[in-house]
């Protein structure tokens, strides 16, 4: 991906479902930073030392199942 970057055919690079550990990881030996992080984010899972430590490092983040997945009803994770 980063030779993509490199060559000009794309702007940016994205991660997906990655925790801060495995940031920090990325970010120690990458050329270039991930400009993008897509990760499972709504009321029953706001991950917000992921969320603080995305935005101290620059990274976006964008969300997925941002109403809850459904799932959650069944695993009585959801409350009324």
């Amino acid at each position: 991906m980063e030779e993509l970057v490199s060559e000009g055919l794309v702007k940016n690079i994205g991660i997906c479902n990655m925790n801060v550990a495995l940031i920090r990881e990325i970010l120690s030996y990458a050329k270039v930073k991930p400009a993008v992080l897509q990760v499972e984010l709504h009321p029953y899972n706001t991950q917000q030392n992921l969320l603080r430590f995305c935005k101290e490092k620059g990274i976006q983040v964008t969300g997925f199942s941002n109403l809850g997945a459904p799932s959650y009803v069944e695993i009585g994770m959801a409350t009324d």
